[in-house]
């Protein structure tokens, strides 16, 4: 299993020379100016950025169902993998809303690609962010990565590849024959960083794409 020091380090080479090395909202800024907060401050915050996302999909239950689901997967992966509480912080708050663009694209675009909800996040969470108890450091980190969660090459942080590896887990298992039968090896060997992903995905799907699609 790969530890948190050694996913950050091999995510720091591999970013060292992209615009996202040293772009607004890295985790070490939000970090460095996070609050004092107890257990149960991070755990209230969390529940009041849930019950937001859910009244902002405004009774779309498949929505509503993805984000639950990858909130799910992406706090059992920041658990397993030994997160700090504030990066677990930053990590559940970006699994809530990372689909956040999806309806807005829907009435735009026609469809929620990624290269859209990418260009249409930032706007959406500058507002749904404001008055959660979420530092503007915090805020700023939370909308780099849901702004750029359809990016894999420029992954800057041990928050941002665990929401990637939550989103597949999530995105495999609702639509199957998009997401596992063409890449699941490639995302097993290439994709997957951490030691609980790998376990998850090995759990969830054992026979790899045979196991929905055979």
């Amino acid at each position: 299993m790969k530890n948190i020091s050694e996913l950050s380090a091999r995510q720091a080479h591999t970013s060292a020379a992209s615009p996202a090395a040293s772009a607004p909202g890295a985790a070490a800024a939000a970090l460095a100016q996070a609050p004092a907060r107890t257990p149960a401050d991070r755990a209230a915050l969390v529940d009041d950025l849930t019950l937001k996302m859910i009244r902002f999909y405004q009774g779309n239950q498949e929505d509503i169902a993805h984000f639950l689901k990858v909130h799910a997967y992406a706090a059992r992966i920041g658990r397993g993998e030994g997160l700090d509480p504030e990066t677990q912080l930053l990590l559940e708050a970006e699994a809530v809303a990372h689909d956040i663009a999806c309806p807005l694209c829907r009435e735009k675009y026609g469809d929620t690609h990624g290269d859209h909800q990418m260009a249409e996040s930032a706007e959406l969470l500058s507002s749904f962010l404001a008055g959660t108890g979420l530092t503007p450091e915090e805020r700023a980190r939370v909308t780099w990565v849901v702004s750029r969660h359809h990016d894999y090459a420029h992954v800057d942080g041990p928050d941002y590849q665990m929401l990637l590896e939550a989103d597949f887990l999530v995105n495999a298992g609702e639509n199957p024959r998009k997401y596992l039968v063409p890449g699941y090896h490639h995302m097993k060997t290439v994709f997957f960083r951490t030691g609980t992903g790998l376990a998850l995905l090995d759990a969830v799907f054992p026979d790899g794409a045979d196991t929905v699609c055979g």
